[in-house]
């Protein structure tokens, strides 16, 4: 993978000035953040490179058959709901795709689900990854450990796969890097 620009940087991660004492990136639908302690400086060439080579080395993780996928339309997205959903036993109350900023979905006690519409870009163990975690929130509304065990039961993978989530989100940031392209298409 081609060595990043480290003055580019901006272009691909939001930073965020934080009280705290290290560095976090966080990988998450609208993409890459960096939470800083207040007294770290973004221009920072050696902050810069090792944010590149973190990004890189989660996008080298991802697994070639990942790397590119068919976007889906929404309705087969509620078709493969449904047929997680009858997997699981469950039933949710409602299903929306919308744009989300911090989270890949969410599940409220109603039962009402909402998918990242991210979602729609994604490979399928990704996205199935994602339909069988929310739906599973129908059960469990915690991330506690009768939800791991649900979740492994109902996937034994699911770990690889959230691994996987993060690859391809670092992949997809940096070849908009590569392109030239800001935050702002999204």
């Amino acid at each position: 993978m081609p060595a990043l620009v480290p003055g580019s940087l901006h272009a691909l991660i939001r930073f965020k000035k934080m009280n705290r004492k290290s560095v976090a990136i966080n990988i998450g639908p609208a993409g890459v953040e960096v939470r800083l302690p207040e007294w770290a400086s973004t221009r920072d060439p050696q902050l810069r490179e090792d944010i590149a080579k973190h990004l890189a080395r989660l996008a080298q993780a991802l697994p070639p058959h990942l790397a590119t996928s068919q976007p889906l339309d929404r309705a087969a997205l509620a078709q493969e709901v449904a047929a997680w959903a009858e997997r699981l036993q469950v039933q949710p109350a409602r299903i929306q795709v919308r744009h989300l900023s911090t989270r890949w979905g969410s599940c409220t006690s109603r039962g009402n689900l909402t998918f990242s519409d991210r979602i729609l870009d994604m490979p399928d163990p990704l996205r199935q990854y994602l339909i069988c975690h929310e739906l599973i929130h129908l059960r469990v509304l915690n991330h506690g450990p009768q939800f791991r065990r649900l979740l492994t039961q109902a996937m034994p993978d699911w770990k690889q796969r959230q691994e996987w989530l993060a690859s391809w989100v670092a992949r997809g940031e940096l070849a908009a890097l590569k392109l030239g392209r800001g935050r702002a298409g999204r």
